[in-house]
């Protein structure tokens, strides 16, 4: 009896574990100086610096505990001289988490739903939106900011001393500076952490 109940133990076990889910990957082709438009409904979203100056890369795993919704994911892109708009859509049922290596510089806009966002070692001019969810931008040096705003309705906010700070309940800072690169990042709700060398 003992050893019944031990292997029925170990088989519970192993089947609660959820499975991993299956990580795909796209190549897009990137024309240097191209803005790229990024959107996601719900998921997290990692877009960090990669070695491929001509190229970005996408990896996209949807939720494992749902896997027969994975079929249902779609990416679409649409690719014009100035411009590269991709969006990762899903069911609404179905998160997806992405990690994106992106060539720098380069003009960088994201929307998403629902999901953490954190952007590394990626120069260039950033419109980053959020409805809930944290968000974590690494913008090297301030010195390298022309003009900057980063707000959040509700959520605390970690950002330099300099510039300007307004707002109880929702935070909302300034900074202008003699660098080339604008910034603006908002999330309605969710926690903003800025990271300045």
């Amino acid at each position: 009896m003992r050893r019944v109940m031990l292997f029925l133990a170990v088989s519970w076990a192993f089947w609660a574990v959820p499975g991993v889910g299956a990580t795909h990957t796209e190549v897009l082709e990137y024309h240097p100086g191209a803005h790229f438009w990024f959107k996601l409904r719900g998921g997290d979203v990692h877009i960090k610096r990669g070695s491929d100056p001509t190229h970005i890369v996408v990896r996209y795993t949807p939720d494992p505990r749902k896997p027969t919704e994975e079929k249902n994911v779609q990416l679409r892109s649409r690719t014009h001289d100035s411009s590269i708009q991709l969006e990762i859509r899903a069911p609404m049922s179905l998160s997806v988490d992405a990690e994106l290596e992106v060539p720098s510089p380069m003009p960088l806009e994201v929307h998403m739903t629902g999901g953490d966002l954190t952007v590394e070692g990626v120069q260039g001019d950033k419109d980053l939106r959020l409805f809930a969810g944290d968000l974590n931008v690494e913008v090297g040096t301030l010195e390298s900011l022309r003009d900057a705003e980063v707000s959040l309705s509700v959520g605390d906010a970690d950002v330099p001393s300099a510039g300007t700070m307004h707002g109880w309940l929702g935070h909302t800072w300034k900074y202008q500076g003699s660098g080339q690169y604008r910034l603006y990042a908002h999330t309605t709700f969710g926690d903003v952490s800025l990271l300045a060398k």
